[in-house]
Formats: C-alpha cells, structure tokens, sequence
C-alpha cells in the first residue's frame, strides 16, 4: 500500500494515516473496542485511551485537530532537520497522540517509514529482540522530549539491518580500483 502511495506522490495526511492503521488493525479489534466502545480500523479512538509513563494521548475530541497539526508541521520540521530526525518525531508525536484505540505503535512505525521512504531514506526494521530499548527511547520522548537516543538508535538499526540485507553489495577494493560484487 505504501510503495503505491509513494509511487503516486501522495503526501502525508490525516486520511493517509487513518488508512495506514485501517489496514494494519483490520480483524484485529476485540469485542470490547468494537462492540462496547464502537471503535472500527481507521477510525480515531472514541474513548480517551492513554498510555505510557506520563498517560500520553490526546482526548477523542482533540486528535483530529492535533494530527493535522503534525502532518503540516512536517515539512518545516524535516526542512531543517535531516529526514531520520524528522520521521523519529513524526514517530514519537504519532504515539503520543493516540489517536486510535489499538494499532498505535504499528501506524506510527509505518508512518514513519512512509516518511523515510518519501524523503529517499531506506525504511527501517525495529527487530523484536531491541524491544527493550526501543521502548526507553520512545519514554525518553515522552518524559523529557529528548528525541536524540532514539534517532541514535533508529540509525544503527537502519546500518544493521541494510548491511544485512545488501552485504554482497559492499564495494571490494582490488588493485586500486574499487569493484562492485552482486
């Protein structure tokens, strides 16, 4: 879905975001969220959900308004930052607005890779055995709003994962001349 957005040009918007965590949570919503809350995929929470160490999340009337803020702010943020620093706020605003009832944390890595991708940065792979960390990371935003551990650790896990993917790729150096192996 995203390679299709991004290969037609769409840019980032509230509508994008709503149908990115449409289609991660469809069929993943319990009884509770969908019956007795009457939450449905792509739509914003209709309960004031909160989470993390400071119970961040915006209530049910304000996210709209809150999300719109954000997309417009991107491009002056990633304007005067670079695209891994830009999309790690994109990241870290997106989970602590909340705007859904589940799915927050799968939409936001999304988003964020959507934004990489856009700005001709490679997507970046959180693997589940750096949880841990990622998690402080993410808390360390939400407490103190210092975003550099997690731009730190983003980009090694940009450098572990492509040089896994692409090791092959690596250039050779052979007399002189550097010669590339696939």
């Amino acid at each position: 879905m995203l390679k299709q957005c991004q290969a037609g040009g769409i840019p980032l918007s509230v509508d994008l975001i709503c149908g990115v965590q449409h289609a991660l949570t469809c069929g993943l919503y319990d009884v509770k969220d969908y019956v007795e809350h009457e939450d449905r995929p792509g739509e914003f929470k209709s309960m004031d959900y909160v989470g993390g160490l400071i119970d961040a999340g915006m209530t049910p009337e304000d996210i709209e308004d809150e999300l719109q803020k954000l997309v417009d702010e991107m491009p002056r943020v990633t304007s005067m930052n670079t695209p891994l620093i830009a999309a790690a706020y994109l990241h870290c605003r997106l989970l602590f607005l909340k705007p859904f009832a589940i799915g927050n944390g799968m939409t936001s890595r999304m988003i964020m890779n959507y934004w990489l991708m856009l700005n001709d940065h490679p997507p970046i792979i959180i693997e589940s055995a750096d949880q841990n960390q990622y998690q402080k990371c993410i808390e360390l935003f939400d407490v103190q709003e210092d975003i550099g551990p997690l731009v730190n650790y983003l980009r090694g896990q940009t450098v572990e994962h492509w040089e896994k993917v692409i090791p092959s790729a690596s250039p050779q150096k052979t007399d002189g001349q550097i010669k590339i192996h696939f």
